[in-house]
């Protein structure tokens, strides 16, 4: 809540009832991680019941809901670390404007700017990659510099090292540790291919068995060698040497793909169906604009291969 609340200030809390909590109130409430002392910036209706928007001063994306029944109570009045006696918050109504409306704006700059970084950069850098200059400069991967091969649970190192732009800031020991149990997972109920150039993990896919279909949870090749034939090569070792005598029982393969890799995945996954006879159902630009627009980064949606039937849908 800094700079509203600062070190050494103290604060007095009194229940009040939820209807009476206005915008740019301080309330003291229950979360997830423990209790927080946030400031409201908005209220939303859902299923017929009010849930509040909070955030603290100093926090540039995180927001939190918080229901009425998690409300413990609202600020009243403060006491610096430097005065003698509390002072009323709701004589201090311009202050309280003030950091309300500074709130709102920082979250729509600090929104604003993960929007421009995803569309434009993002978005940019794959429209480079598949150009014909791009592959002429940087060309294909041989497959002979390539391995391609089943994870062992020593490749959790390698995987978190592959990883850890992605999810920077996390700490290289947490990704380790996360991916080691991770990788656990696929040893009696699917399958997780990687491929690796010299010491180092370059990309990966995995797939689990599901009641009528296979999920791939994660199809990922690091950016630099994109559009070098890696993720066409990790598919087909996946399908020729683990899937293809399934598909009679289990014909399809659901791939999982976040928000942040959608259009790098979608692209990837429409250039290989069409080079391998696939028939898509739903176009290039299907689910490109309200949802991908108003979903949350970690978000999930599905494309599904269907090599019985050689079609390709979005879900």
């Amino acid at each position: 809540m800094y700079p509203f609340l600062k070190d050494g200030d103290r604060v007095k809390i009194k229940k009040t009832d939820a209807s009476k909590i206005k915008l740019g109130d301080l309330i003291y409430a229950e979360i997830s991680d423990g209790v927080v002392i946030h400031r409201v910036i908005g209220k939303r209706n859902e299923e017929k019941k009010i849930i509040f928007i909070t955030k603290g001063d100093a926090n540039l994306f995180s927001v939190e809901k918080i229901y009425p029944k998690n409300i413990l109570g609202k600020i009243i009045s403060i006491k610096r670390r430097d005065s003698a006696s509390y002072s009323d918050i709701e004589l201090r109504n311009l202050e309280r404007v003030f950091y309300f409306i500074f709130s709102r704006l920082q979250l729509f700059f600090s929104r604003l700017l993960k929007k421009v970084k995803f569309y434009f950069v993002r978005y940019l850098l794959f429209n480079i990659q598949s150009q014909y200059i791009y592959k002429k400069l940087f060309g294909r991967l041989s497959e002979k510099d390539v391995t391609y091969r089943l994870a062992t649970s020593g490749d959790d190192s390698s995987l978190a090292i592959l990883f850890r732009a992605r999810w920077w800031p996390a700490p290289l020991q947490a990704l380790k540790e996360y991916y080691s149990s991770y990788l656990d997972e696929f040893k009696d109920r699917g399958y997780f291919v990687v491929a690796q150039l010299k010491d180092r993990i370059i990309g990966c896919v995995g797939v689990k068995e599901k009641d009528n279909f296979w999920l791939g949870e994660i199809l990922y090749v690091h950016w630099k060698y994109r559009r070098k034939g890696v993720g066409t090569q990790l598919l087909n070792y996946l399908i020729k040497n683990y899937l293809e005598n399934e598909f009679s029982r289990l014909p399809a393969v659901k791939i999982i793909i976040r928000r942040r890799d959608f259009f790098a995945v979608r692209d990837f996954l429409l250039d290989y169906c069409k080079k391998n006879g696939f028939q898509c159902r739903g176009g290039k630009d299907y689910l490109r604009l309200k949802k991908i627009e108003t979903a949350d980064d970690e978000e999930k949606l599905g494309i599904s291969l269907n090599f019985k039937s050689k079609s390709l849908f979005f879900n």
